[in-house]
């Protein structure tokens, strides 16, 4: 739900969903309950009013904006930041066409062939803190997130030609690259560079273990109150946000509830409002009832894959990656009958909607030359794990899939479930060997994607 238009419809940008298609492919849905106590009006016209309880998946590990673990921060932040630049949304939802707009941004243009960008920003806007939107404090949170300082910024190989950063006055802010460059992209690529106060960043310190991340400070229109740990994160109305009349809602509750039978048990009791990642088997019954409301996008930047990483030294074997990947697994199968035909196949790491897709016409199912390139490889023993997380339990049906599909080519697999927290902290520690995972396809250059999954 777009929490700041008041939309009834489940916006992707307040609650990025997991939805449509790529590598394997994917379809996810978030599942409303009986939402008359949100105090919507007839005929589609908000009304103000409303606490909005809604259950997550897992705990973030932070909701500092520079900083990304894993998207379900997301569903969180997009509620207490705005960004410089962002996609329209309304378009984007009714055609797919991926056009920008200024959101603290008032207009943006660029000079030297694009070697120089410069923003003019909105006058007026206060952070959650009472400190004031200046040029000034956005050239420190773009140079702290182009530092190695930030922690675990994903969007630092889009701007790594960014030579210098400037703030002429209050409400100009200039970004100047040693080579023609969309910086107005790089803005919105895997995740939207959403601005947090520069007076909360100086106040908290600059370290992994920096309070920013457990107090969020934004724009957004809605204003941080507690974070229980592995309870609930409670926001309210921010009633000086800058967008006239908004937002609708009091107050926006998100539960944190690993369990997905207890997602379903708490959304069909009355107990939440709300519930993302819903488990395909359960989405036939939610859609037969008037009582919820299943929402998701035709269009999406998501995708499921297989991440192979060389920390058995086996899969540093081209062959044996290539065997897996690309010629082992049938997508039509995957897509069928591990996401009950809620997704469609890909053979692409950019969603087919996106600027620069192209499918890549060399991957299709061939047993045969999986086989034979298993072979070649000159190794044996082809016994390995598959390491999923629980947050979203479609991962584990598609890992089931695909390890029958293996078998018939001569490789058995474990498949493991872990918490989503346990996963991330293998994946930092590089000891998951094989999972199925979800990608956020980027909505700027594919470079930025080819450097991140490029195998050599």
């Amino acid at each position: 739900m777009d929490h700041r238009k008041g939309s009834k419809d489940l916006s992707r940008r307040d609650f990025l969903k997991t939805t449509a298609a790529a590598g394997l492919g994917l379809a996810s849905a978030s599942v409303l309950g009986d939402l008359k106590h949100l105090a919507y009006a007839e005929q589609g016209k908000p009304k103000r009013g409303g606490d909005l309880i809604v259950a997550i998946e897992a705990q973030p590990g932070t909701l500092d904006p520079t900083s990304f673990l894993f998207e379900i921060q997301q569903y969180v932040e997009h509620n207490l930041y705005n960004g410089l630049i962002i996609e329209d949304i309304d378009l984007y939802e009714k055609t797919g066409e991926a056009k920008l707009k200024g959101e603290l941004v008032e207009s943006w243009g660029h000079e030297d062939g694009g070697k120089t960008w410069v923003l003019k920003l909105r006058k007026g806007i206060k952070f959650h803190d009472g400190s004031l939107l200046t040029a000034k404090g956005v050239k420190s949170e773009i140079d702290f997130a182009n530092s190695q300082q930030a922690y675990y910024f994903i969007n630092r190989e889009m701007w790594k030609f960014m030579t210098s950063t400037e703030a002429p006055d209050d409400h100009t802010f200039i970004a100047r690259f040693s080579r023609p460059w969309r910086f107005e992209r790089t803005l919105i690529s895997y995740k939207d560079f959403l601005l947090y106060s520069a007076a909360a960043r100086e106040k908290f310190g600059i370290s992994p273990k920096s309070q920013s991340h457990r107090q969020p400070v934004g724009t957004g229109p809605f204003k941080f109150v507690e974070w229980i740990t592995d309870k609930h994160i409670k926001l309210v109305r921010n009633e000086d946000y800058w967008e006239e009349g908004l937002p609708y809602l009091d107050s926006i509750t998100f539960r944190i509830m690993p369990d997905p039978q207890s997602r379903i048990l708490a959304l069909q009791t009355g107990e939440i409002d709300m519930i993302m990642k819903t488990p395909y088997e359960f989405i036939p019954a939610f859609e037969a009832n008037p009582n919820y409301k299943v929402v998701s996008s035709k269009y999406s930047d998501h995708l499921n894959y297989i991440w192979i990483t060389d920390e058995d030294p086996r899969l540093k074997i081209k062959e044996v990656r290539q065997a897996l990947a690309l010629y082992g697994v049938d997508r039509e199968e995957v897509t069928k009958i591990g996401l009950l035909g809620r997704a469609k196949p890909s053979t692409s790491l950019i969603a087919a909607h996106l600027p620069y897709y192209e499918p890549w016409g060399h991957i299709k199912y061939d047993p045969e030359k999986a086989k034979q390139l298993l072979k070649d490889s000159g190794i044996t023993d082809f016994h390995f794990k598959i390491i999923v997380h629980t947050a979203d339990p479609n991962l584990y049906k598609e890992a089931l899939v695909i390890q029958q599909q293996w078998k018939k080519i001569g490789v058995t697999t474990d498949v493991q479930q872990v918490d989503l927290g346990t996963m991330v902290g293998l994946g930092f520690a590089r000891k998951v060997p094989i999972t199925v995972w979800q990608w956020l396809s980027t909505r700027s250059d594919p470079i930025q994607d080819y450097n991140w999954l490029r195998s050599d």
